[in-house]
């Protein structure tokens, strides 16, 4: 299997900086850079990474559902949704005026 990569954005260098950062969080399992990168300096290319113009949001979904449908391809896939927070927005609403006839803060997601 492939190692897992953000995306290809076009350029070798960023595709290294990209496995470096992802391999970084699958290591740590957080996502602060500051708490990813080994040292000052590689913070800061993680972060002139992110803010290139090349690396975007959309390729490393577009690049992660690729890979997912790859690895998916002749199993069978159960997909569960949470919807706990849905529904809690749902009943914040709905019982609005009763909170705060209780004086119960209302805290908008």
């Amino acid at each position: 299997m492939d190692q897992p990569q953000l995306g290809r954005f076009g350029d070798r260098r960023l595709a290294s900086v990209g496995d470096s950062l992802l391999a970084a969080m699958q290591k740590q399992r957080t996502m602060c850079l500051h708490a990813l990168a080994e040292n000052r300096s590689q913070a800061r290319q993680f972060h002139r990474f992110l803010d290139n113009e090349a690396v975007s949001m959309r390729e490393m979904l577009v690049h992660a559902g690729r890979q997912t449908g790859e690895r998916a391809v002749g199993r069978h896939v159960l997909a569960i949704t949470d919807t706990s927070f849905r529904e809690l927005q749902t009943a914040i609403r709905r019982y609005s005026s009763l909170l705060t006839i209780l004086d119960y803060p209302i805290r908008q997601a």
